[in-house]
């Protein structure tokens, strides 16, 4: 969010100046963890003859 800010206001610092603000404000950043990709499968429902 930081970085898209600075690009908006056509500011150009290092990801180094950026660390040493954000620290100075006590702003930590937030990662979001992405989701894990599955292959499509067939149901054990389907497998299952009784």
């Amino acid at each position: 969010m930081m970085g898209v800010y600075l690009l908006r206001a056509e500011i150009s610092l290092s990801n180094t100046t950026v660390l040493k603000y954000m620290q100075e404000l006590g702003i930590r950043s937030t990662v979001t963890p992405k989701k894990p990709t599955y292959k499509r499968g067939t149901a054990i429902k389907s497998l299952k003859t009784i």
